[in-house]
């Protein structure tokens, strides 16, 4: 009666704490651990399957229950197993053992442990690659606070289900055996009751002629050795749950870490493109302005280069024709200075007559009105010849002064262009400045507000990591003081099986509340890191734009910078065309300076044949004269 009523404390005890409700559903829910296959698994009667079927002793597949005790006027009927049940209880617990193990093990492994293709260590060699990848990008801040996050979650959920594996599945393990090797005890008894006068091998007989004491020490044989068993297969399964589990979670790290890897080099590389297509197109745009301002600038050139040789060419021809004109007038005063020197000599040579006393002693007769003119038909012929060289010196003159008026006025026009060149490339360089200056002032602000929020989530960091650390403080706590909790309850309830339900109660709501305030701290922090990822991405979507603009405006100031040098380049281009001009200038003065020269000698020698002209009649009677007295010579002879 006592045994059975021990029985019947443990059948209470093993479905108060039944592992699929309560408190271990409400662990295994948070610690995010599959309920164990052996709830699941429909009870079975070992000696259905050891037990050999006869006619005189039927055996039922279904569980006898448990009898009530007996009342107060009846009789208890003895609760012992008989001695020839010993070895058909000690095969039948070891078939039961290795067939439950067995069930077990293949519900309890996952697919990648039976040999299915989702092995995980099939799968690795393709993730290799991606790993080897993803390990050449750079890890940022955020990513290396992600991992610290995910390690602290990763060894939490690791000692939550050594623990959970610890405890839970022990109790329910051995509440399950002992259940069936109970039920199995009292169907054997009861159908032996049932039938008295079944047939019994000699061996069954001669065990059952066995005393009380034998039969006692047989059946605490067979626990212990039950127990013995079940404790190596609940090691055996304790330890592969532990490996699957750890395996899991290296898997889901794994995967994690992957994925969030493969997310940051998405975005690097978008980014990437990002800011090699605005190089690109920056660098477009500057080409094609610089193609464009370097067709202007080389049509420009070709156009003055064009004009100017046309007119070097016009002032080559105007002064070869100068110089013809020139030439032809000197020749023509040369021609009429050397005749009339001759006729000078002739007349001189004329005029002289020799002496009849001295041969040496000539007569020289004085020339008159030699520069006077003949008539006036003489004097208006000399006067319009010299009017008409007054007239083209007048010309002369005019020409030359339009030149020096149309260089004067290309200088001024160059002048003004200058000026204008310079004034506007003052107005771009203040401009460029001010833009510069604004431009400096809003990097400032934003760099002082990026290294704000950045101290800001540093702050808030290290204030999460510590809450993490205290959360996981507490739930360390809380699962070693579950498991001291458990460990007492079962070992209380294996010696004593008589603890109080109001105790149990009390301390499992206890838990229950520890466990639930654990959970909601789990949310907490899972929505602080959630939000601290959040803030992470933002920070880096503004470092990313703070790149862009920066990128932006570097490019900007090399074309402010390429503005400046081509500024420079046309003031000086200015410059030397004012040099140009300046030269061109002087060497036309120096050129009209020749041309007055020039006039100048063609007066003096005009002065000077007008001095020296001769007149014909003079010319002539001087021929007469000297042939009369030639002939007067000759006659005297």
């Amino acid at each position: 009666m006592t045994t059975t009523r021990r029985n019947d404390k443990k059948m209470e005890t093993s479905s108060a704490s039944n592992p699929g409700s309560g408190l271990d559903g409400d662990f295994d829910w948070l610690t995010g651990i599959k309920s164990s296959p052996a709830k699941e698994a429909p009870r079975q009667n070992i000696s259905d399957i050891v037990r050999p079927k006869t006619a005189a002793s039927p055996v039922t597949s279904t569980p006898q229950p448990l009898k009530a005790p007996p009342s107060a006027g009846s009789k208890p009927k003895e609760s012992k197993i008989p001695d020839w049940l010993d070895e058909l209880v000690k095969d039948s617990s070891q078939q039961k053992k290795e067939l439950s193990a067995a069930e077990d093990d293949s519900k309890k492994f996952p697919d990648w442990l039976k040999g299915n293709s989702s092995d995980p260590q099939q799968d690795q060699p393709q993730e290799r690659p991606e790993e080897h990848q993803a390990k050449n990008v750079k890890i940022s801040s955020g990513e290396q606070v992600n991992e610290v996050d995910s390690n602290i979650m990763s060894k939490l959920a690791s000692v939550q289900m050594e623990l959970v594996a610890a405890m839970s599945k022990r109790t329910e393990n051995l509440q399950i055996y002992m259940q069936e090797l109970m039920h199995e005890a009292e169907r054997v008894v009861s159908s032996n009751s049932a039938s008295p006068n079944s047939k019994i091998s000699p061996i069954h007989v001669k065990n059952h002629d066995s005393p009380k004491e034998n039969g006692d020490v047989n059946n605490e044989l067979v626990s212990n050795h039950l127990s013995e068993e079940l404790a190596h297969k609940d090691n055996l399964i304790h330890d592969l749950e532990i490996k699957v589990g750890r395996l899991e979670l290296q898997n889901e790290h794994l995967e994690m870490k992957i994925q969030n890897l493969i997310k940051t080099h998405e975005m690097e590389i978008e980014s990437i493109k990002k800011t090699h297509g605005y190089e690109i197109s920056a660098w477009e745009t500057r080409l094609q302005r610089l193609t464009k301002t370097f067709e202007e600038t080389t049509s420009e050139y070709e156009e003055k280069i064009e004009k100017l040789k046309e007119k070097e060419g016009l002032i080559i021809a105007e002064h070869k024709d100068r110089i013809a004109k020139l030439e032809e007038e000197r020749i023509a005063d040369l021609t009429k200075l050397g005749e009339f020197h001759r006729l000078a000599m002739d007349q001189a040579a004329s005029f002289t007559v020799v002496a009849p006393n001295s041969i040496s002693q000539t007569i020289r007769l004085p020339l008159r009105g030699q520069h006077r003119p003949k008539d006036e038909v003489e004097l208006s012929e000399r006067e319009s010849a010299l009017l008409e060289k007054e007239r083209q010196i007048e010309v002369l003159k005019a020409t030359l002064e339009a030149e020096r008026k149309e260089l004067e006025e290309a200088l001024e026009m160059d002048k003004i262009r200058r000026e204008e060149h310079a004034r506007e490339s003052r107005r771009q360089t203040t401009e460029i400045r001010l833009r510069e200056e604004v431009r400096q002032t809003e990097t400032k602000r934003e760099r002082e507000q990026l290294d704000a929020l950045a101290l800001q989530i540093k702050i808030m960091r290290d204030e999460a990591l510590k809450e993490q650390g205290e959360i996981a403080k507490e739930k360390l706590e809380l699962a070693a003081e579950r498991a001291r909790l458990e460990a007492t309850y079962s070992i209380q309830g294996r010696t004593e099986g008589s603890i109080p339900p109001l105790d149990i109660m009390q301390a499992r709501a206890e838990v229950e509340a520890a466990l639930e305030t654990a959970r909601q701290a789990k949310e907490a922090a899972e929505m602080e890191r959630r939000r601290q990822a959040e803030m992470r991405q933002a920070v880096e979507q503004i470092t990313w734009e703070q790149k862009e603009m920066d990128l932006r405006l570097e490019n900007r100031e090399r074309h402010v910078n390429d503005m400046l040098k081509s500024a420079e380049r046309l003031r000086n281009e200015g410059l030397s065309a004012i040099e140009e001009a300046k030269a061109m200038k002087l060497e036309m003065e120096n050129q009209q300076r020749e041309v007055r020269e020039q006039l100048n000698q063609i007066e003096t020698k005009e002065r000077v044949l007008a001095k020296t002209f001769v007149d014909p009649k003079a010319v002539i009677m001087r021929l007469k004269a000297e042939k009369e007295l030639e002939s007067f010579m000759t006659a005297r002879k």
